[in-house]
């Protein structure tokens, strides 16, 4: 899972890393500039790329994906992270992202990108187990991990508005397997990015999947312990 990640950097450095040019660059730095440099837990704002009529955009959204049908301005569950392929633990039958009604529509018609540079993971098994840990680029290097995302809209009974999103995770890179950690967010290539953020029209479901998995890369990480984990977390082990 990802359920806390951090961006370090400026937002105007942020945008042209994304091949995001706006016209009025002091007005997006004004709106997004306390979002970043921080921790960015679930329910909290973080600004996600987006492509409109051809035009990438960062926009501001809340990180754990509100379906459209829900009745309440919060689930139950947590929808920060959307498993790109998951079991069934009574069929033992592999789910699919586009089966589950969380993150069906979204998957196919609703896609973004969640820049990141550091992402938060919980470890429990091998080296670092009892830590809580920062993945994050390789010294020497200035790269943000671009990890791919689907965004709703939902709109409550008092015409309130809230744009949230989810990250797409998937089984973790060798890396990530070894420092104890089961999964990781899915990040794209360039040639990825530009591909999800405008996809075939007539791409099925599974088409989308197959184009997540060709595309993505393990980029070249290094890990710093962040906290330890609260008493009891033997527990998850």
């Amino acid at each position: 899972m990802c359920a806390q990640f951090m961006i370090h950097a400026r937002v105007r450095d942020l945008a042209k890393k994304l091949g995001v040019f706006d016209e009025d660059l002091r007005k997006l730095e004004q709106g997004l500039a306390r979002l970043i440099n921080k921790r960015i837990l679930p329910y909290s704002l973080s600004p996600v790329l987006l492509c409109r009529e051809g035009k990438k955009e960062l926009i501001p959204m809340m990180f754990s994906l509100l379906p459209r049908w829900s009745k309440t301005r919060k689930v139950k569950f947590a929808t920060h992270n959307a498993r790109l392929e998951s079991m069934n633990s009574d069929s033992q039958k592999t789910v699919w992202i586009y089966d589950r009604p969380t993150w069906r529509d979204a998957f196919t018609q609703r896609h973004c990108i969640v820049p990141m540079t550091h992402f938060i993971e919980p470890i429990y098994r091998g080296k670092w187990a009892g830590n809580m840990v920062r993945f994050l680029p390789k010294k020497g290097t200035d790269e943000v991990l671009c990890a791919a995302g689907i965004w709703e809209e939902w709109i409550g009974d008092d015409g309130e508005v809230i744009d949230s999103f989810s990250i797409i995770t998937d089984d973790p890179s060798q890396f990530v397997r070894k420092s104890g950690h089961d999964r990781s967010p899915l990040f794209l290539t360039q040639q990825g990015i530009e591909h999800w953020l405008d996809p075939n029209p007539s791409d099925r479901p599974a088409d989308l999947v197959q184009l997540l998995r060709a595309q993505s890369y393990e980029p070249s990480l290094r890990l710093e312990v962040d906290r330890p984990l609260k008493a009891g977390w033997e527990k998850r082990t």
